[in-house]
């Protein structure tokens, strides 16, 4: 718990595979993070971060506002036999990866922002100076200075830039590091701003089990095309950059594999002994779930199917088509789960399993 009675898990690898001042392999701290076991916190926030490699997990996780970022991989959610809330009881909050993402549980609760790839990466150096006060290095904007956080290398300093660590830049904001040269002048410290790798990036999304949302609020975000990157050096320092490429095409496509057991299924047990093993099992995917496609097609529209067990199940709502300033088509469609999913409530202490209509 913190100073402001926030409630938080949080759990962060800051070795960024990004960083243009390290070599993999000869650092500490970077590969996957891998969770065990459930993680509750259901009146604050459970936070992952691993900016270096993957991450799954093989337990529930469940909280008030949830925040998974995977910017240089992909996430895993293994089959639980728990409720997986995406985006937290309050909506807010996110799954983001560079890559793949899987979710797999019994129920998924799908509140929030589910997103893999970024179509657009940028970056705006604002007008600064850098002061020195002992040993410490301060940025200076518009007369306001903020202390500059030390890089995971020596020597370097993490610029600060609007918007840096909000959930919507996770992916899309390349970071920037400013390195002294010059401190003959405390008041006006020389150097030069040295720019994180970037790379248009993008995977699939697969959500396997009970798919709803209580909120009403879910929303999935696929890259498919070409992406573009915008870099703007508003300030007096030479900008190094690193590696920089948008020339990869990449063709999201979002698997919905939806629970659907016969009223006997339901009734009984065998809803309650599901296994990671049968979601790797097509033909069991086939018998006891609707399995729902969308990806774009060469036409630019969004292609959608529809097979296994469908009647009475999910099904895809209309799909609309949007502009943005820089050009770029934004493609949506609307998937409605099905009228019949089962949920689990609790009553008091007392675990109720029941069915929302």
């Amino acid at each position: 718990m913190n100073n402001n009675n926030e409630y938080r898990i949080s759990i962060k690898n800051t070795v960024d595979a990004n960083d243009p001042t390290i070599k993999l392999g000869t650092k500490d701290g970077y590969g996957d993070m891998v969770f065990r076991g459930n993680v509750e916190n259901v009146n604050g926030l459970v936070s992952f971060v691993n900016n270096t490699g993957n991450i799954l997990s093989d337990g529930s996780i469940t909280a008030k506002d949830l925040k998974i970022s995977v910017p240089n991989g992909g996430y895993t959610q293994n089959y639980s036999t728990n409720t997986v809330i995406v985006g937290g009881d309050s909506s807010n909050g996110a799954i983001i990866a560079s890559g793949d993402i899987d979710i797999a549980s019994k129920i998924i609760d799908l509140n929030g922002l589910v997103q893999s790839g970024s179509e657009i990466k940028s970056v705006t150096i604002p007008e600064f100076t850098v002061i020195k006060k002992g040993e410490d290095y301060y940025q200076v904007v518009n007369g306001v200075e903020t202390k500059m956080e030390k890089g995971v290398s020596d020597g370097y300093y993490y610029l600060n830039l609007e918007g840096n660590g909000q959930l919507d830049s996770d992916l899309g904001m390349i970071k920037a590091y400013f390195k002294p040269s010059d401190t003959s002048d405390v008041n006006n410290v020389k150097g030069d701003i040295h720019l994180f790798k970037a790379e248009i990036q993008g995977g699939n999304i697969t959500l396997t089990g009970n798919v709803i949302s209580t909120s009403n609020n879910g929303k999935i975000v696929l890259v498919n095309g070409y992406g573009h990157i915008d870099v703007v050096n508003n300030s007096n320092s030479d900008l190094v950059t690193s590696a920089i490429s948008a020339d990869g095409k990449f063709q999201g496509k979002l698997t919905i594999n939806d629970f659907k057991f016969s009223d006997t299924d339901k009734a009984g047990s065998n809803f309650d002994k599901v296994t990671q093993n049968n979601l790797e099992d097509q033909n069991w995917l086939a018998n006891n779930s609707g399995t729902y496609t969308a990806q774009v097609g060469s036409d630019g529209k969004i292609v959608t199917t529809s097979t296994g067990k469908t009647s009475g199940n999910g099904n895809w709502g209309g799909q609309s088509s949007a502009t943005r300033a820089d050009g770029a088509n934004v493609n949506t469609i609307t998937y409605n789960p099905g009228d019949d999913a089962y949920v689990v409530t609790k009553a008091g202490s007392v675990e109720v399993k029941s069915y929302q209509e």
